[in-house]
């Protein structure tokens, strides 16, 4: 177990830190610097100082259906396997037990990809198991023709999208996913734009991950239609690829992508990205 660290909540100062870490996760892809104001505000953002340095970072949202997400468990590449990510995965858990006492949260859920052992196995031994899976694909915005942008429009509908989305258990919004409740619609209103395009509709993220696009039915018809408008909105954002979460149960939307030019970040990988649950 390390010695002389402190857990304490994220501060506007330790941006450079989180900076520093960022560039050095997933070959400087990271979102921390995306969404750093956000948590902020938010609260339950904590960070691991270590010798004065943050050297690691965690945070819990409330989501709709009183769920507890569990994200951004970092710690700099310099600092990892001294055993700082259980000491951050421990805190997490007591501080998740916590809302969950006080009735603030119901469960706990986090995503992860399937490859990241040192999560699935801390947290398979502390009682969360499988609760989907999804199939990240992604293109070359480029590579697909993409619509006059006149004929996108932003919609306000959230409860509409809400109601009439045709996934099973959760709505993929980029790496975060999230139950069908009450409070999911003004969720969605904070977390993502809605585009109408046609009479088909399809979200995207406002900050972290905006070339991650989930549409209303993750369907073979239904996301064809919509790749012109998608390829619209990513070059719009000056995104250089598109992406759409696949769950597990759309084999057949899995395999069209494929043939329409869609890749895994693994070749012929199916199921990279997994949701938990600890009840």
């Amino acid at each position: 177990m390390p010695e002389r660290y402190l857990i304490r909540e994220c501060r506007k100062e330790d941006m450079p830190f989180i900076s520093d870490i960022s560039k050095n996760t997933w070959d400087g892809y990271d979102f921390l610097e995306d969404v750093f104001e956000e948590w902020l505000e938010d609260g339950n953002f904590w960070v691991l100082e270590h010798k004065g340095s943050v050297i690691g970072t965690v945070k819990i949202s409330l989501y709709p259906c009183k769920t507890a997400w569990l994200e951004g468990l970092r710690v700099h590449k310099n600092f990892q396997k001294h055993g700082f990510g259980r000491v951050l995965y421990d805190f997490t858990a007591k501080k998740t037990a916590e809302l969950i006492e006080s009735g603030k949260a119901q469960n706990a859920e986090f995503a992860t990809y399937y490859l990241n052992e040192e999560s699935l196995s801390l947290s398979t031994r502390d009682g969360f198991d499988r609760a989907e899976t999804f199939t990240s694909l992604s293109a070359k915005s480029q590579n697909f023709k993409s619509c006059p942008e006149n004929q996108i429009k932003l919609s306000h509908d959230f409860e509409y999208f809400t109601e009439n989305c045709s996934y099973k258990k959760y709505i993929p919004v980029g790496w975060e996913f999230v139950k069908k409740c009450s409070d999911t619609p003004l969720w969605l209103r904070k977390k993502t734009f809605l585009y109408d395009f046609g009479g088909k509709f399809f979200i995207q993220p406002r900050r972290a991950f905006k070339d991650i696009f989930t549409p209303l039915e993750p369907s073979k018809e239904y996301v064809l239609g919509l790749i012109p408008a998608i390829a619209e909105r990513a070059l719009k954002s000056e995104e250089e690829y598109m992406s759409v979460m696949v769950p597990s149960y759309s084999k057949e939307l899995l395999e069209t992508l494929r043939k329409e030019g869609f890749n895994t970040w693994e070749e012929g990988r199916e199921g990279d990205v997994l949701v938990m649950r600890k009840h």
